[in-house]
């Protein structure tokens, strides 16, 4: 319990993410009842795999950015296929999310 006078900080607020390693940590934990698999997980599991994902987000919408060609039409907007034509054509990182696509 915190002490009197002090807020609770959320574990996204203690290590700076947007995306909140609770609910990704619920997501995976019904994800593994699914499989039936009797798995435990540390809270920090939770806060890592938020900061990956949301250091591949993060890089998806910097290349987005860059590869945008702004239209009369679109004003900026990032189409589903700019999404697809940047992850294709990122080999470094990115290259291998292809296959999912």
């Amino acid at each position: 319990l915190p002490k009197k006078g002090k807020d609770r900080v959320s574990t996204a607020e203690k290590a700076r993410l947007v995306l909140s390693p609770a609910r990704i940590e619920s997501y995976v934990r019904k994800k593994i009842v699914d499989y039936k698999v009797n798995a435990r997980m540390s809270k920090d599991t939770a806060v890592y795999l938020a900061a990956v994902l949301e250091y591949i987000i993060r890089e998806i919408i910097d290349l987005c950015r860059k590869n945008v060609k702004p239209d009369a039409n679109h004003n900026g907007k990032v189409s589903m296929e700019t999404l697809h034509e940047v992850i294709r054509k990122d080999n470094d990182m990115l290259g291998s999310l292809c296959s999912c696509l």
